[in-house]
């Protein structure tokens, strides 16, 4: 048995999730939206028998979209850390900073997005989107431009970077005619995820999480 490979970073072998702290800003899916159902489904469709116990799900309060990533706790080094603050910076002042300069960059009120695909891989399971149109996606790519430059960074995949739901991380590598039938269930994912309309995201904010479950409006203590 091969374990996925966030196991022993974000989440133990039992799939609990270890401390992994960190800052984001990110769109939620809250349940009055249309896109909430779907995940639901998507969720369903992959949350059976043999395959379903291969996967960590997300719980249904957390569904959201991140837009730009800031910075964590366990991943300092230089490519992923602004420039301006030492490697060795106590979190509570990373956050200090991440709060004080992103939130000087005014947030898209709305942002209006349409479903691709799903993505497994050994990693985890996401929901790829994409912006509705050319005008959503310049709009989208102007804030996360504006936001890095107002933090002094730009992580790596900074311009290639696919908006996305994760929906599970992977416990266990399907292997054998588990992965048949996950690459089967796909497809039927992503015949499902064809058929659905366009949704609206409400406003990007700032947010603080100490795992990978739960994210925070509000400053959260950290140790």
């Amino acid at each position: 048995m091969n374990y996925g490979l966030q196991i022993g970073y974000k989440f133990n072998q039992d799939g609990t999730p270890r401390k992994y702290p960190g800052n984001t800003i990110i769109a939620d899916v809250e349940p009055s939206n249309p896109a909430y159902p779907v995940i639901g489904k998507l969720k369903e469709m992959l949350d059976e028998g043999e395959l379903g116990e291969a996967f960590i799900f997300m719980p249904e309060d957390s569904y959201h979209v991140t837009i730009i990533r800031g910075m964590n706790d366990f991943v300092r080094q230089p490519e992923y850390w602004p420039s301006v603050l030492p490697l060795d910076t106590p979190m509570t002042a990373v956050d200090d900073y991440f709060e004080e300069k992103a939130s000087k960059v005014k947030a898209p009120e709305q942002i209006h997005m349409k479903f691709d695909r799903v993505r497994i891989d050994d990693y985890d399971v996401r929901i790829c989107l994409k912006p509705w149109d050319g005008a959503q996606e310049r709009e989208i790519r102007e804030y996360r431009d504006q936001v890095a430059d107002k933090i002094g960074l730009r992580l790596p995949g900074h311009d290639s970077y696919t908006y996305h739901i994760t929906l599970a991380y992977v416990l266990r590598i399907p292997e054998g005619e588990c992965r048949m039938e996950m690459e089967q269930r796909v497809k039927e994912m992503d015949a499902f995820l064809g058929k659905q309309d366009d949704f609206w995201l409400s406003a990007p904010r700032i947010r603080f999480y100490n795992d990978m479950m739960n994210f925070y409006t509000h400053r959260i203590p950290r140790t």
